[in-house]
């Protein structure tokens, strides 16, 4: 009978154990898996990044390739142990850079891996991911494009492979040893099951990585993963459970034996527990101490991360446990139990800090940052949940509950790689505490700061005291803050040997609602930081998602630029802004780029131009916008030979070798004489140039091409650029224009920059001019040249010609001017 009922409780325990332990396994799956799947996305796209490099292309079809123009070693492509590949078709390898150990045995591996997958590459958006193992048992995961150029109109007899480690440092020890039994699963068939495959197809034992396309490896076989067996999990829970009800069981028995002797035994039973339990936790207490006072660690550290542990642990030897006799022991007892519960905490203090603390600044790192984050929205999240709950007597609370008082604020410090360069790592690492020190001096108890990168620190912000809780207030006061943080960074930092002065970019994002993900607000704050670390240093950036460029269209936004350089549907205009002399004549005009999307509508030029240079399109945007802008200015050049064209010239255009011979070519072409174009340059351009920008300044200046110094005034060095690059104008920055009249400070500095421009006999331009009283104030501080909204708009070159013809401009005259000023 017993049998007939335990027998049906076994079966289903059994198969809950089972069930258990199988989404156990799923369960320690899902993170190596993401690793995995994160890995060969990266491989993907960097191998799609490099393949359609126009440099990559050139270099490929050099009949001896030696050198790439620009080197790949310095950059971060090859960090944490990547390797990249370039086979020709004939299988003659033409570059390979990366890994660590040895290379020699590692390149040969991963070549031996792909060189069969690589005859399948045909078409020019195709991708082969592979996955190799090398002699050591490394795996890496990798991806084979075919090279071509950035417009993926040309194809190369060569492939780019580009392997990433599966393991590495920054993965941490936890997910490492994950992805190793994640690794130990991976299975090669010849034949492996598509994607998309029924399960009747499929070996019942593998299965596929979870990727959209497969995965190859050596022979071109396909790799798949092992089934893990749940069957020894589930049997050791099994044994668990008899083992727990065999407890019990054994427990009722012995109560009950212990009630019938009770009276006769439980004097001397008691005893006996005591002595046992005593010497037991004695002989416990000593393996213990021994044991976190370094007894054990030393002889078990085998490895040298286990001697480091050791280390970190206070590894120092202690004598062995006094076996004296049980009265010393018991006299002592007290204090050994005091002892080792010091030493616990002192354990658990430093594992604390170990998994949550920066080492080298004291701040929290960035898992602890992003646990703090998602831990503050929850509660946030709790708060509006109970105030909705509480129905409509209770108005006040849900209307705060519905506010989100919260911001993420990113941090980078600029050119911090150079300070490392320059003055070594020692001076790096000063310069990231006393950062860290200043930072944590001006934020309030409230606000959550955090090591979040290498060079990058995070600040969790509450703005939850403010007054004007709107979200217009809210983002006033986090602009206010922000500005702070990146004033206080005007005054250098006092270091040990030195005083340095940095500058850091900010990037903000203020959460929208109680729902805002925490991951979410992360990339918001990144992309803003991103733009920061565009503009000038010390800039604060606010996330706006309808300025953002980097979001997930991006990319299908810089397709469609392409489409727009290489099509005849006059997507991309130029448009001509006049500059007038004192008396109202058209002494030059500003070539201004513009993009109107057939279904985006016009679009601002700092975002296409800023998409052009993340994806390497410059060169060929800059070239379309060249040759358009001259062959719309030929016709007004042959009406007025006089009026000269200022001509706006990205840096990575003045670094190119064969600008100003491409630049004369262009010039001859339509009949443009050289010495009517003004080139104008910004202070990003020249202010840490290549032997190739200064080449090509020195060459247009041969030509009798003249240079421009625009945006004066606003950059920190604009004064030595006047000396270093001699330039035969400048332009006075529309901000110092419009502020003139409400501004003394902006007056001022007009002021000195008109007489600046007089003693080293300079062509003064002002930008901004929207009103006649800044005209006015203009012409009285000696500036002759004007451009602005007051005098003309940007204008399509038929409107520019029409107005020349005869139609004239709206330039206020003399009187018109004194009576703005007597008024």
């Amino acid at each position: 009978m017993a049998g007939a009922v335990l027998l049906p409780l076994l079966a289903l325990v059994g198969r809950a154990r089972l069930l258990e332990a199988n989404e156990t396994l799923r369960t320690e799956r899902r993170e190596p898996l993401a690793v995995v799947l994160s890995s060969l996305t990266d491989a993907n796209r960097d191998a799609r990044d490099w393949g359609q490099w126009d440099q990559m292309r050139d270099y490929v079809e050099q009949p001896e390739p030696t050198v790439l123009p620009e080197a790949i070693e310095p950059t971060s492509v090859l960090e944490i142990g990547r390797v990249m590949a370039v086979v020709h078709d004939s299988g003659r390898v033409l570059f390979i850079r990366g890994g660590d150990g040895d290379l020699g045995a590692l390149h040969r591996s991963l070549l031996a891996c792909a060189r069969p997958n690589l005859t399948a590459l045909r078409a020019v958006n195709q991708v082969r991911l592979l996955a190799c193992r090398d002699g050591a048992g490394r795996d890496f995961l990798g991806a084979a494009t075919r090279v071509t150029n950035s417009a993926r109109t040309a194809v190369s007899p060569a492939v780019l492979m580009f392997f990433v480690p599966l393991h590495h440092l920054e993965l941490g020890p936890a997910i490492n040893a994950q992805v190793r039994r994640l690794a130990r699963d991976f299975v090669w068939v010849s034949s492996g099951p598509a994607p998309g495959a029924s399960a009747p197809d499929r070996d019942a034992g593998l299965e596929p990585l979870g990727f959209p396309a497969p995965v190859y490896g050596p022979g071109g076989q396909q790799l798949m993963l092992r089934h893990p067996s749940a069957l020894g999990p589930a049997l050791t829970l099994l044994q668990r459970d008899l083992a727990l009800a065999a407890l019990i069981l054994a427990a009722v028995l012995g109560l009950r034996l212990a009630v019938m002797l009770q009276r006769r035994r439980s004097r001397l039973v008691q005893r006996q527990v005591e002595r046992r339990g005593n010497s037991r936790v004695r002989q416990l207490g000593a393996e213990l101490e021994a044991l976190l006072g370094g007894t054990g660690i030393t002889q078990l550290a085998a490895s040298r991360s286990d001697q480091v542990l050791a280390r970190l642990m206070g590894g120092h030897g202690t004598a062995a446990l006094d076996s004296g006799g049980d009265q010393a022991a018991v006299v002592g007892f007290e204090q050994r139990m005091q002892r080792l519960a010091s030493r616990c905490q002192d354990v658990l203090e430093r594992a604390w800090s170990l998994a949550l603390l920066d080492p080298l600044t004291g701040l929290p790192n960035r898992r602890y940052f992003i646990e703090h984050l998602q831990l503050q929205l929850e509660q946030w999240r709790g708060r509006a949940a109970a105030a909705d709950s509480s129905g409509p007597e209770a108005p006040a609370a849900r209307d705060s509950a519905g506010t989100v008082p919260f911001a993420v604020v990113l941090i980078d410090i600029d050119r911090f790689k150079i300070i490392n360069d320059s003055y070594g790592h020692r001076t790096g690492d000063a310069v990231l505490k006393a950062v860290a020190l200043r930072l944590q001096q001006l934020i309030t108890p409230a606000d959550f700061l955090a090591r979040y990168g290498a060079d990058e620190l995070a600040i969790w912000v509450d703005l939850s005291r403010e007054d004007d809780q709107s979200p217009q207030g809210l983002r006033l006061a986090l602009q206010g803050r922000a500005d702070a943080l990146a004033g206080a960074f005007r005054l250098p930092l006092n270091l040990e040997v030195l005083d340095l002065t940095v500058s850091i970019s900010l990037g903000v994002h203020l959460l929208a609602t109680a729902q805002d993900d925490g991951s979410e607000a992360l990339k918001c704050a990144n992309l803003a930081m991103v733009r920061a670390k565009a503009k000038r240093h010390s800039a604060v950036v606010v996330f706006d998602p309808e300025q953002d460029v980097s979001d997930l269209t991006s990319y299908q936004v810089y397709l469609d630029l392409i489409a727009a350089i290489r099509g005849d549907d006059d997507q991309l205009q130029v448009l001509f802004q006049p500059i007038f002399g004192t008396t109202g004549e058209v002494r030059a005009v500003e070539a201004l780029a513009r993009w109107t999307h057939p279904t985006r509508g016009p679009i601002s030029p700092d975002i296409f131009l800023a998409l052009a240079e993340q994806h390497r399109a410059m060169a060929d945007l800059g070239e379309a916008l060249l040759r358009l802008t001259l062959a719309s200015f030929a016709p007004i050049h042959r009406r007025n030979p006089a009026i000269r064209l200022a001509l706006n010239l990205h840096p990575t255009q003045l670094s190119e070798a064969s600008l100003v011979r491409r630049l004369m070519d262009r010039l001859d072409q339509v009949g443009i004489a050289a010495s009517c174009l003004t080139v104008e340059l910004t202070e990003q351009a020249l202010l840490e140039p290549e032997p190739s920008v200064s080449a090509n300044l020195e060459l247009l200046r041969q030509h009798g091409i003249a240079l421009s110094l625009d945006d004066f005034g606003t950059g920190y060095s604009s004064l030595v650029l006047v000396g270093s690059l001699r330039p035969d104008e400048v332009k006075i920055d529309r901000s110092f224009s419009q502020a003139m009249l409400a501004n003394a400070y902006a007056a001022q500095t007009v002021s000195l920059i008109a007489s600046m421009a007089s003693s080293l006999d300079l062509a003064l331009v002002a930008e901004g001019v929207d009103s006649a009283e800044v005209l006015q104030a203009l012409m009285a501080l000696g500036v002759r040249r004007f451009q602005g909204f007051l005098l003309a708009r940007p204008m399509p070159v038929a409107e520019l010609i029409d107005r020349l013809d005869g139609r004239g401009f709206d330039f206020p005259v003399a009187s018109a001017l004194a009576q703005v000023s007597q008024g």
